[in-house]
């Protein structure tokens, strides 16, 4: 068994003890909600060889992903082909606050406790994060609490993402306004312009599409 199995096996392990929770493609995932899943990405990175010395080094983030923005996250980018975003928008999320989440393993140095140890230790922050920055408690409130996210609409990608979001559940007060720089942002007048410069043309459509057939796209 390589070291990136048997840290991947574990991650495996501990999912299991938290009700809702699985760890799939690389990440803890919580299914509960149907519209939205919670999930933790760890951020690993490994290195060394296969077959001898490894580490892998982390850094969890949280995160919001909306399954149902798919088929709009493919239509755009299909109509916007070849220009110069391509937009992966089903992911929302936030650093998390605490540095002791942040080390590296070595499979020579790192004892197995230590690996299960650290890993129930980003449960034990990250869901409590999660539960004070995302309200799950309905669609709706999900939403809210995503577009007044401080440190969602200070990150320049997630940013970009909340045009998309606010688009898909036809919230165009809300686009128009990240435009004209109503909302406060960390995001730089030019960068925030130059990222809604791009989308902005799209606005119309959306909008008679929303009046038309209740959706954007």
């Amino acid at each position: 068994m390589t070291y990136k199995t048997k840290i991947l096996a574990i991650c495996k392990e501990v999912a299991a003890d938290y009700p809702n929770w699985q760890f799939t493609a690389g990440q803890f995932k919580n299914k509960s909600a149907k519209f939205a899943y919670q999930t933790i990405d760890p951020g690993f990175s490994f290195k060394g060889a296969a077959d001898g010395w490894a580490s892998v080094d982390f850094r969890p983030y949280i995160n919001v992903y909306y399954p149902q923005l798919a088929k709009f996250e493919k239509k755009f980018n299909r109509k916007s082909y070849g220009k110069h975003f391509f937009m992966s928008m089903r992911r929302l999320g936030t650093n998390i606050q605490y540095s002791g989440l942040f080390k590296n393993w070595d499979s020579e140095q790192t004892p197995e406790d230590d690996i299960y140890r650290q890993i129930h230790y980003w449960f034990e922050h990250c869901i409590p994060q999660m539960q004070a920055e995302f309200d799950f408690s309905s669609e709706t409130t999900l939403y809210q609490s995503l577009k007044g996210n401080q440190k969602i609409l200070d990150d320049g990608s997630a940013f970009a993402n909340l045009f998309f979001l606010a688009a898909y559940y036809g919230d165009f007060e809300f686009i128009e306004a990240l435009y004209r720089g109503d909302i406060t942002t960390k995001v730089r007048d030019a960068e925030r312009v130059r990222i809604l410069d791009y989308f902005m043309p799209y606005l119309p459509e959306f909008k008679q599409n929303w009046q038309q057939l209740g959706k954007a796209l």
